[in-house]
């Protein structure tokens, strides 16, 4: 299995391309689908999955053009899909136009998505949004805005609670075993260290 990193938009949002015996998924491409796409057709891979860890537009924002593009399927939860095809979506206080989508599968907490012969489970994490999952893979977390090195996502946004994001972080620390933690924003980190290391564990 491949992670690629591909940074996107003004943010800089973090997109992954992960992709096996050249059969790939696509997390949060919140813009520049072209490049997106262009990366994945360079190195022969056919797209069939877009996961989506939350609904702001800096990590949706190229959905539309990139699913049009690879006619892949979009997964992401419920609550998401509401967040993502809303005002709560921020884009125009980003400076932005929405792009609005259609997804195809709901996934809820504990659910596996299959893609080639990949298997991601979902992890519901709600606090930065309402919506928010995170997807593992192979000793792989995908946090999104969730989980930062040291940090974690802000929860003043429409639909976040610090609440919520306390006991979502804290679900994922107590998860078995140590995972490697590409989140949304940043630098990877793994999941020991933030249990270590990350600003929550201040907050008691």
């Amino acid at each position: 299995m491949d992670i690629k990193r591909i940074r996107v938009g003004r943010l800089m949002t973090n997109c992954y391309v992960v992709s096996s015996d050249g059969v790939a998924f696509v997390i949060d491409p919140g813009a520049n689908a072209d490049k997106i796409y262009d990366y994945c057709k360079e190195s022969g891979l056919k797209v069939e999955g877009i996961l989506l860890t939350h609904g702001h537009h800096d990590h949706v924002g190229a959905v539309a053009e990139l699913k049009r593009l690879t006619g892949a399927k979009v997964y992401c939860s419920p609550l998401t899909d509401k967040v993502a095809n809303s005002a709560y979506n921020m884009a125009y206080e980003m400076g932005e136009t929405p792009n609005n989508f259609e997804v195809d599968v709901h996934v809820n907490d504990g659910e596996h998505i299959s893609i080639g012969d990949m298997t991601i489970t979902a992890i519901a994490t709600p606090g930065h949004t309402s919506g928010c999952t995170c997807f593992m893979i192979d000793g792989n977390m995908f946090s999104g805005d969730t989980l930062f090195q040291t940090s974690y996502g802000r929860t003043d946004l429409p639909t976040g609670s610090f609440a919520t994001l306390e006991k979502s972080i804290k679900k994922l620390f107590n998860l078995q075993g140590d995972y490697k933690v590409h989140p949304g924003h940043g630098f990877s980190t793994t999941l020991d260290s933030e249990r270590k290391h990350n600003i929550i564990n201040f907050n008691d």
